[in-house]
């Protein structure tokens, strides 16, 4: 009786494999995205097929297809790593991508060693994207191991209400050849005992069925159990054999709800992950406030201190060329404004005309030998600096030798530009000032004028022997109180007159990032008849000086609110 029950089921498993074998013969594998494909009926960007696991074996010069079931898209394409197809050293005739059954089919017809490791199927409708990476392993044509579990999705535990319905998948790697040996059945334990599915169970509540791809290399079998009853619930073994093992996987249907209301901890977990994100963003926030709010600060730090980026011109004599109108007001704004704080507090090398040039040479010899000794240069520009003689000459010079150095041709707007200033006799200025931006000069308000020097500092060279003190003057808090060397009565009159100079500030101002003026360019003011000036330095306070400063506030040009459009002015 046993023996003839042996023999019976020995034929059908005959029957069986011969049906497969012509099976796969005449179709050359199953439509693996048709049937997912219609089910997908809103046609949103999506994969469709539930069994897509992320592990897939092939066999060395032997057929190899990874298909990519999707809906939705308008695009796809496979990467190998982060590269796309068409990968370098591959022949397109045997290893290339067909559209079958409308997705990319990925094909190999001689699969290579060198052909293993991580495939990436990217689907696109053109706003959105979704990715599945697989790993493909090529192993030898004499396969003599077990078969191999694919991590497929649904090979996995179920919960299930009674009067539902399941499905099992699991898919094996059984190497080429040897279809003789390849056997996949289920078996069913409970407290009863164990029964062959297929062959000792009802055939209307338990189905099996086999889905053989790639030529039979790699074979998946379904479990279908419809109308689950409490006899249903069971432990449920699929075994996997070929002629050199049998690989056994153990799966469970038990009783409950398959899509069950959360759990407190996993509410708990959100919760977790809602406060890290908001954390997150609110530190981003902070961060980038803190950083717009001190950027310069920042800037200045990073560059004076951080950055070791090497600047052309480490060989010449002076770090900065100041060129001006020459007029009394443009000087006195170079002597008493930058110098005292480029030289004296920030250790500049400046080179200035007045100070600088060698007595007896041309004034055209000065002016190109003290340019091209500098590292960079700074245009004081005033309605003077455009009708002067030696203006236009010198910015020329100064511009050519910025473009030759790849140095910065710095613009102070010391003085606004009426509407109609003309500069067509300066062409070359002109197109600087339209796409550059000017330092504006405005002494009369604090938190403008610390900027000023900020930026200033930001596009001058960095000078070594200033380092220190330029990292010093910018950590300043707030500056030690200066004076003026006018004598009381004087600088009340200059109070009294400022706003109608050019050059315009309070003579009480104490500025963090630079010296405070008095009425037009003033030194320090003291209540001392010698005071001690920023760098060491020391000046004497007498009537004739601040004469000469009143003079400069009464007789300065009266500057005007509307700038002149072709000025990109930075504030």
């Amino acid at each position: 009786m046993a023996k003839t029950k042996t023999c019976a089921l020995e034929v059908e498993w005959v029957i069986g494999v011969i049906c497969v074998l012509i099976f796969v013969t005449f179709s050359e594998g199953v439509k693996t995205c048709d049937q997912y494909n219609d089910k997908a009926k809103d046609k949103t960007l999506t994969f469709t097929n539930p069994d897509m696991g992320d592990l897939e074996f092939g066999t060395v010069t032997q057929y190899k297809a990874m298909s990519c079931c999707a809906s939705g898209y308008t695009s796809m394409i496979w990467y190998k790593g982060s590269v796309p197809y068409p990968w370098k050293g591959i022949d397109p005739a045997e290893t290339y991508m067909e559209n079958l059954n409308g997705n990319q089919t990925l094909k190999f017809q001689y699969l290579k060693d060198k052909q293993a490791g991580n495939y990436t199927c990217s689907a696109s409708n053109g706003t959105h994207s979704i990715n599945h990476t697989k790993t493909l392993w090529v192993e030898p044509m004499q396969f003599m191991d077990k078969p191999k579990e694919l991590n497929s999705k649904r090979c996995r535990d179920y919960s299930r209400l009674h009067g539902g319905n399941v499905t099992f998948y699991c898919e094996f790697y059984f190497g080429y050849g040897g279809d003789e040996d390849k056997m996949i059945y289920w078996i069913k334990e409970n407290k009863t005992g164990e029964y062959d599915v297929e062959t000792q169970l009802d055939n209307t509540t338990y189905i099996t069925n086999w889905k053989p791809r790639d030529k039979m290399q790699t074979i998946g079998s379904y479990l279908y159990i419809y109308d689950i009853q409490s006899s249903s619930y069971a432990d449920y073994t699929v075994y996997a054999q070929n002629g050199y093992g049998t690989e056994v996987v153990s799966l469970k249907l038990s009783y409950g709800d398959p899509n069950p209301e959360p759990f407190i901890k996993e509410n708990t977990v959100l919760f977790i992950i809602t406060i890290a994100v908001s954390s997150t963003v609110v530190l981003t926030l902070i961060i980038l406030a803190v950083g717009i709010k001190y950027r310069l600060n920042l800037q200045l730090i990073y560059k004076y201190h951080i950055s070791k980026a090497e600047e052309n011109g480490e060989d010449k004599k002076y770090d900065v060329f100041i060129s001006h109108s020459g007029t009394d007001d443009d000087f006195r704004f170079v002597k008493y404004v930058l110098m005292q704080y480029l030289e004296n507090q920030c250790k500049f090398k400046l080179c200035v005309e007045e100070r600088d040039f060698l007595a007896g040479n041309a004034i055209a010899d000065n002016v190109v030998e003290s340019i091209e000794a500098s590292k960079s240069w700074i245009i004081i520009l005033t309605p003077d600096y455009l009708t002067a003689h030696w203006s236009s000459f010198q910015f020329h010079v100064a511009l050519e030798q910025s473009l030759k150095l790849r140095s910065n041709l710095v613009i102070v707007l010391a003085k606004e530009l009426p509407e109609d200033a003309n500069t067509d006799h300066m062409k070359a200025l002109g197109h600087v000032i339209s796409v550059t931006k000017c330092l504006k000069w405005q002494p009369d308000d604090v938190g403008k004028t610390r900027k000023f020097w900020k930026k200033l500092l930001l596009q001058l060279p960095k000078s070594a022997a200033g380092r220190s003190s330029v990292l010093k003057a910018i950590s300043e808090q707030q500056d030690e109180p200066v004076t003026s060397v006018c004598e009381p009565d004087c600088e009340r009159l200059l109070s009294q007159q400022s706003i109608e100079s050019g050059y315009s500030g309070s003579p009480t101002t104490d500025l963090e990032d630079g010296p405070a003026l008095v009425g037009g360019f003033s030194p320090p003011r003291s209540s001392s008849n010698r005071t001690h000036m920023p760098g060491n330095s020391t000046v004497r306070a007498d009537s004739s000086l601040c004469q000469d400063h009143v003079n400069v506030s009464v007789e300065s040009d009266k500057m005007t609110k509307a700038s002149n459009p072709l000025l990109n002015v930075s504030t």
